[in-house]
């Protein structure tokens, strides 16, 4: 399968909110959650691939009240652009074949136990869609999926136990770059 061009979300994991498992959500559960809720920017994901590189983007709120100076900065870190209108923050992430498998870098470095860490990760095709580090299903922009990875579980609200733990929910941070 040829996966260059831009891909859009089919379905994400998230944290369920009471059992604290991953579970993943489709686009269209994510849609349905309250504006404030931080699962909800999952919703509007987009993955641009060209050659052996990917970028994810995802959107970002920006908390009412935040200095033009930080969204500025922010920007200029690389870590995010404006895209019609929208900030999105960027991951820049390579791609390569190997043994005939497709992998990505998840970005993950470090050792466990003294070891290294393999950050390539299997890119997974599900039928017209792709599964990226487990974490990301998306198809072709403008295509139908065939298929719909998603947990029989509704999504819940989050409670105010794991908001406190995210710091982030309904805007309650105070700088995008620390």
């Amino acid at each position: 399968m040829d996966i260059n061009g831009v891909w859009t979300l089919v379905a994400a994991k998230g944290m369920n909110a009471e059992t604290f498992e991953m579970e993943w959500y489709t686009n269209e559960a994510l849609n349905a959650l309250p504006d404030d809720n931080f699962l909800k920017m999952l919703a509007n994901t987009m993955v641009i691939i060209e050659d052996d590189s990917a970028q994810i983007l995802n959107p970002v709120k920006i908390p009412e009240g935040t200095p033009q100076s930080e969204i500025d900065e922010f920007i200029a870190s690389g870590r995010a652009q404006m895209l019609d209108g929208q900030l999105m923050m960027v991951k820049n992430l390579g791609i390569k074949t190997e043994d005939g498998k497709l992998l990505i870098d998840s970005g993950e470095r470090g050792t466990v136990f003294d070891e290294p860490i393999n950050p390539w990760k299997p890119i997974e095709e599900l039928g017209n869609t792709l599964v990226l580090m487990d974490q990301y299903q998306v198809v072709r922009i403008g295509t139908k999926p065939t298929e719909v990875k998603s947990s029989a579980k509704p999504v819940k609200e989050i409670n105010p136990a794991c908001a406190a733990v995210a710091g982030t929910y309904i805007g309650k941070y105070t700088k995008f770059v620390g």
